[in-house]
Formats: C-alpha cells, structure tokens, sequence
C-alpha cells in the first residue's frame, strides 16, 4: 500500500494568470503572517490550490496513485519545480511525482458542480531529492526555486518556494493520509503515529514501558536522514496535580534513523523510552499525555525539529 503523509508545511497556492478566477476565495485561516514558502529534499508535503478550473466530478473528488513509481499527472493536474540562481532564469525544471489529488468544497452553496471559487484542491506532491542547496553558504550564486501547477486549460503562475534541508514532521493518525497499515485510524482523537515493535499504536490504554524500544514515524528528514543527523530530547511531565512541569531527562541518539521499505518519503525512528528521574503524571484519557518528546537536527545553520507526545506507564 503507499502511504505517504503531509509534511509539517503547508503550502498555500492560488492560482492566477491562465487560471484566474473571477471571485476571491479563503484558502487558509490562522495567526502566523504569510511567509515565503519552504520544502525540503525528499519531502511529501500538500500544496492547497483555489480557482482551479478542473472540478473533479461527485464520487472522484479524491484520487489517489496506485501504484510506484508515482505519476506526474493525477486527475488532470501536474506540477513541476524549477530552479535558478542568481535570478537569472530557471536552469532546471523537473516534474513533480503525485500521490493524491483532493477537492472540498468550501462554501454553503450545495450546486453540484460548485463553483470554481469555492473548490479547495489538495495536491500531495513529493519533492525531488537532488535540489540544489546552499545550506552552508559556501557558494556566491542564491539558489532559487519556483512551482508552478498545471491542468488542462493552462499553467500557473510561478510561485517561489524557499529550499531548505529539512522540514520535520511526526506524523499523525489524523494526517491527511496515514503511517503503514499496522497503524489504525482513530477518527476521533489524533495520536502521534508512534508504535510498539509489534505495530500497536501507543495510547493512554496501551502505553510505553521505561526501557522500552518504541517506532516513531516521520516525513521531511530531507538530506543527513541517518543517526548521526538527528538527536531525541525527552521532557516527563511531573506528578503535581496543580501545576505540572516538564522535567527534562537525558537526549540519546535514536537507535535507528532510516526510510520505510515500500513507502513514499517516509521514514522510521526508533528509541529507547528514558527512565524518568522522579514522579511522573498519570495518562488521563482520552489525550493527556506525560512524557514529550522532540526529533530535531544536529546540523545546518537551521535546526529542524517536531515534538510528539505519548504515555508512558507510571506503574512498574
């Protein structure tokens, strides 16, 4: 089965120029400003589009690639990313492989088709693993990168995207798409998708042992996807009913840092759950967690990093 999942950054994508709408749409809500955006080498990420032309009929609004190695073209849409530096024009321009093509609508008017304006499309694309990086500014030429998207009636604009060595993301059980198989899907609560070796996925009802070797999933490692590349931090919240605090323990490197064999971009890390240095607060159901735990990276000029959290038993 593929599975790949959304990475850490989203990509906000309004399509201008050929296909320009005749009505402004909202794509995004939050409290962040907007921001030149970032991708990694190698990372699966989703880029959100609005006024797409192409409307994917009832019943087929999601499709998905079947098979590997994965498509340039899903459900009448492509993408493609350029390079160029110095701004003196692209110099390479690559396809990017596709892995699903999602539309929702996103107004109250219920005509089917919806109108253009309000269709969010959803394009999981994953990024090639040869760009060009500076990433220790050794070079006097500013690389540059741009994407463009295209369906039938014509291409977009191109949109600058920043390059940047990794873009972590622990993926969870209510990520747009899903770890391997051996993870169920809990539609309720999201559960960073990190596992016991034997595939359970850990819970407040099957929590980590102290000592235990546990399996945590992630996307955006990028480039220095290996042991020595990343490190763990480990903070226990501590056993006071008023106010818990988090109590830092000792940062060993995973035991293992590697890609999944049959998936797309994504890769799997394994550690050792620390003991904790004193009392520890118990897992409350359905989402209360006790033991935090953040990858991040060792190398480049700017650390990548995601955190995740899961229970661990308070009873030996």
């Amino acid at each position: 089965m593929l599975s790949a999942q959304t990475a850490g950054t989203i990509l906000l994508v309004t399509l201008s120029g050929s296909l320009s709408f005749g009505q402004m749409s909202l794509v995004g809500i939050g409290y962040g400003n907007p921001q030149t955006m970032h991708i990694a080498p190698g990372q699966i990420t989703t880029f959100l589009i609005s006024g797409a032309n192409t409307i994917l009929p009832p019943g087929s609004s999601m499709q998905r690639a079947t098979q590997l190695p994965l498509p340039v073209s899903l459900a009448g849409f492509s993408a493609t990313i350029s390079e160029s530096t110095d701004n003196s024009g692209p110099f390479r321009t690559e396809a990017l492989p596709l892995l699903e093509v999602n539309q929702i609508n996103n107004c109250s008017n219920a005509a089917t088709p919806p109108p253009r304006e309000c269709v969010l499309t959803e394009l999981t694309v994953q990024i090639p693993t040869d760009l060009l990086l500076d990433y220790d500014h050794t070079s006097s030429f500013d690389y540059a990168a741009t994407v463009a998207i295209s369906e039938a009636t014509g291409t977009s604009q191109s949109f600058n995207v920043f390059l940047v060595p990794q873009s972590v993301h622990i993926i969870t059980t209510c990520d747009v798409t899903q770890a391997p198989a051996t993870i169920p899907s809990f539609p309720i609560e999201c559960d960073d998708a990190i596992t016991h070796l034997n595939g359970e996925l850990v819970t407040f009802s099957s929590p980590a042992q102290p000592g235990e070797v546990l399996a945590m999933y992630a996307l955006g490692l990028g480039i220095q996807a290996n042991i020595p590349g990343y490190r763990l931090s480990f903070a226990y919240v501590g056993g006071s009913n008023v106010s818990p605090q988090a109590t830092p323990v000792s940062t060993p490197n995973p035991s293992f840092v590697g890609p999944v064999p049959g998936e797309v971009g994504l890769y799997q890390v394994n550690f050792t759950v620390p003991p904790p240095s004193g009392p520890i607060s118990a897992c409350v159901a359905p989402d209360v967690a006790n033991l935090r735990i953040t990858l991040l990276t060792t190398q480049f000029f700017d650390p990548a990093f995601d955190t995740a959290r899961i229970c661990v038993s308070t009873t030996n």
